[in-house]
This record gives C-alpha cells, sequence and structure tokens, in this order.
C-alpha cells in the first residue's frame, strides 16, 4: 500500500518493518546507521510496540555507553522523528498498565523535547471507551475533546442553518434529518443504556414526525465484538 503511494516504489528506503520476525542485528543496523555521506535509514517503519521498545532500550545503552553524560534532550533516539501513528490505541496504550511498552514509548522515547518541534501523533481506533480517551489527553499538550478543531464541522452547520444558507460543499453537510451522536461505554451495563437511549429517542422521534411502521437500525460491530451477548 505504502509502496503504490510512493513516487518511487522501489525505493529500498521507503520503510522498513520491526516486528518479532525481524532479526534484533539488522533492524538496528537498518534504523541507526549512517554518515554524513550517506544514510540508509528508513523514512517510515511500522512496529510492534515491544519491539519498537527493545529497539529504543538498546540504542540508549550504547549512546550511554560512549558518553555516559549524553543529553537526549538536545539529541534524542529519534532525532529525525516527525510523525507517530499509533493504530488500535486502545490495545497499544493500556490505560491500566502503565509499564505497557506503548506507554514507555510515548513518555520516554518518542516524545519531544522543548529543543525540538513537537512531534505530530495519530492515534486511530474504532473502539475507544472514555477511559481511553482520558489516558490519551496525558500525552497530549490539549485537551482531545476540547480542542477547537473538534467541534468545528459542527459550528459551521449550525452557523450555516442560522444563517438560512446550506453549508459550504467543501465542508462537512449533514441532512436535516440525520443527527450524530457520541456515546462511550465501560461496562455491559452502560453498553445496554446507551443501546436503549438510542432507540427509545429514535422510536419518540418518529412518532412525532408521524412515521409509521417499525423502526429500523443497523448495529455496526468489529470483529472481535460477541453478537450473542448484545442480542441477548
Amino acid at each position: 500500500y505504502l509502496k503504490e503511494m510512493w513516487m518511487w516504489p522501489d525505493d529500498p528506503r521507503l520503510c522498513y518493518v520491526l516486528n518479532e520476525d525481524s532479526p534484533t542485528a539488522m533492524s538496528y543496523h537498518m534504523l541507526t546507521t549512517h554518515t554524513p555521506d550517506s544514510d540508509n535509514r528508513p523514512y517510515i517503519v511500522i512496529a510492534t510496540p515491544q519491539k519498537l521498545l527493545d529497539y529504543c532500550e538498546e540504542r540508549t545503552k550504547r549512546i550511554l555507553v560512549k558518553n555516559p553524560r549524553h543529553n537526549f534532550s538536545l539529541s534524542p533516539v529519534f532525532p529525525y522523528l516527525d510523525t507517530v501513528v499509533i493504530d488500535e490505541v486502545d490495545e497499544v496504550l493500556i490505560p491500566h498498565q502503565p509499564q505497557a511498552a506503548g506507554n514507555k514509548l510515548l513518555k520516554v522515547h518518542l516524545n519531544h523535547s522543548k529543543f525540538q518541534a513537537p512531534v505530530q501523533r495519530i492515534f486511530v481506533s474504532a473502539t475507544l471507551s472514555a477511559t481511553t480517551v482520558n489516558h490519551i489527553r496525558s500525552f497530549m499538550r490539549k485537551s482531545v475533546l476540547a480542542h477547537t478543531a473538534a467541534h468545528i464541522f459542527e459550528n459551521e452547520i449550525q452557523e450555516s442553518r442560522r444563517a438560512g444558507d446550506k453549508p459550504n460543499s467543501s465542508k462537512l453537510t449533514v441532512p436535516d434529518n440525520i443527527t450524530h451522536e457520541t456515546f462511550s461505554s465501560d461496562s455491559l451495563t452502560e453498553h445496554t443504556q446507551c443501546i436503549a437511549t438510542v432507540v427509545d429517542r429514535d422510536l419518540k422521534e418518529s412518532t412525532l414526525a408521524g412515521a409509521s411502521g417499525p423502526l429500523h437500525c443497523v448495529i455496526i460491530m468489529p470483529l472481535s465484538a460477541q453478537p450473542e451477548l448484545l442480542v441477548s
């Protein structure tokens, strides 16, 4: 997929996969070796948390052996890092496991210092819980939910409706009869309450709108979910 997007698909520096099958010595060489005249380090590293943490800790040890007074604020393990993308964030940044590899990576090795430009962090998940969202906040300069970007689309819609105009076509457009709401739950009881609240509200709105017939609802679940539990 990355090669399809890259203008030079055969570029050997495009990406490197660092997982449990990657030889330790080769991985260290690929991510570290460079000279003023030659740099073979990859642009993108696709890694599992524990394997990347192992590299960072080994790199830290070797740097301190050469220079016990090395300042990691001036020259961190990844001085050239621009962006960190964490997929399935709820499985990588485990809230109740501070020593999990993902948590240690972000706190120690993939953090920005006052001498660097901030590292852009992108968190991806389809099953974020409230606990995980609160945990992610500790890794960010601003609150995930309080940032103005989180409300820009909704504000645009409301202002357009007050003015009687259609929203700008280049921005998000939601028909008047469709609403988007987010519910967070951490337990089976809260799951049940969320579903009951949505169904009850939709039934009332359908009745007020004069709709007849049964309420049709589609529930989309991840592969790891248990449909039988939801039905029960």
